[in-house]
């Protein structure tokens, strides 16, 4: 049998011994320090690791036939959030019924904030679940126009219902499609998001030359409208904390008695 060793054991309570004097101040400064460095090296580290890791679908919404209420179901998501339907805001008529495809673009309408005041976008979105942590990277799209439909169009989101953020400068639509915009996150409010965030997303057109045209999911191609990113199990929770925090305070007190002796 391997050699055995003693167990010593203190009271914290007990201040009347001399080994619990002198280790549990320790413990308790060395806890509370702990604690708020863990959290904050779990919370780096997880962002971190997101971002060295390679981008996943977080949710897609493929070319394909709306359901009944005109809103396109996602066709991938990422099990970490909660998805809602690509749908249009209320102001365009369905042109299509095998594909996502709108008219009645208002040809008044030359920029994001007209075509949205007349209710000329589409808007979809998600919840990152709870427990999870996501770090988003772009959002392709790939759209295509009827030669009256609008020849430009921008992208924004928001976060908690928060002020929109653009993702870029309004690009134009081509009337042959096969074209896959990527709209970039990187360094927006929309970037890092953390568990029960709500992220929006708005694509409006603009600078039609009638009513009449369309703007449409490229059928064509595969992707449609893809965020794409990374979802990660967020920080530890808080017994795993309060373990790490007990092990630095015994490895704190291990080291000033070794400096003590030395």
């Amino acid at each position: 049998m391997g050699a055995s060793f003693p167990v010593r054991r203190f009271d914290c309570h007990d201040s009347s011994t001399r080994l619990a004097a002198q280790i549990c101040p320790h413990i308790a400064k060395s806890f509370e320090s702990m604690k708020k460095s863990i959290l904050s090296i779990a919370v780096l580290t997880v962002f971190a690791f997101a971002n060295a890791s390679s981008a996943a679908v977080v949710v897609q919404y493929a070319p394909g036939a709306p359901n009944g209420s005109g809103e396109l179901v996602a066709t991938d998501s990422d099990a970490g959030v909660a998805v809602t339907n690509l749908r249009q805001i209320g102001g365009l008529t369905l042109d299509s019924a095998t594909n996502f495809d709108w008219s009645g673009w208002d040809s008044a309408s030359t920029s994001f904030d007209q075509a949205v005041a007349a209710n000329d976008a589409w808007e979809w979105g998600f919840t990152v679940g709870a427990g999870n942590m996501a770090t988003l990277e772009r959002v392709d799209v790939e759209i295509f126009r009827d030669v009256p439909g609008p020849q430009n169009y921008e992208v924004r989101a928001s976060v908690n219902g928060g002020a929109e953020f653009s993702l870029g400068a309004p690009l134009g639509v081509t009337t042959t499609g096969g074209i896959i915009d990527q709209w970039l996150l990187t360094g927006t409010a929309g970037e890092n998001l953390i568990a029960n965030d709500v992220i929006t997303f708005r694509l409006a057109g603009f600078d039609s030359t009638s009513g009449a045209g369309r703007l449409a999911l490229d059928d064509f191609g595969t992707n449609g409208i893809l965020v794409e990113g990374t979802i990660v199990t967020a920080i530890p929770e808080p017994s795993s904390l309060f373990a790490l925090g007990l092990l630095g305070g015994v490895i704190y007190h291990r080291r000033r008695t070794k400096q003590s002796n030395s």
